[in-house]
């Protein structure tokens, strides 16, 4: 992203998918691929302290298509997921 403008989006396998803990290493991968953002219907918070700490946010998707959440990040509409309450991602 460029001053809050979306300047490439790629779709990238997760690499951990059949791993036990698929969703800590999925995290990382993202840190070392350097993503700016992540859209998700679910998020651990171990994971989400890993996206945290390398900087990325993360924001909970809305049922729908892949282009209709991005529309929806652009007009700020989707919740960013930053807390942890109960062990569980909450938005701001």
């Amino acid at each position: 992203m460029v001053d809050d403008k979306i300047s490439t989006i790629n779709s990238i396998e997760n690499p951990f998918q059949n791993d036990k803990a698929a969703g800590n290493l999925a995290a990382q991968f993202m840190a070392d691929e350097s993503i700016n953002i992540l859209i998700t219907g679910k998020l651990g918070h171990v994971a989400l302290k890993v996206l945290n700490n390398a900087g990325i946010k993360a924001y909970k998707s809305h049922r729908g298509t892949v282009k209709q959440n991005i529309k929806l990040y652009q007009q700020g509409k989707l919740t960013e997921l930053s807390n942890l309450q109960s062990g569980f991602p909450t938005g701001k």
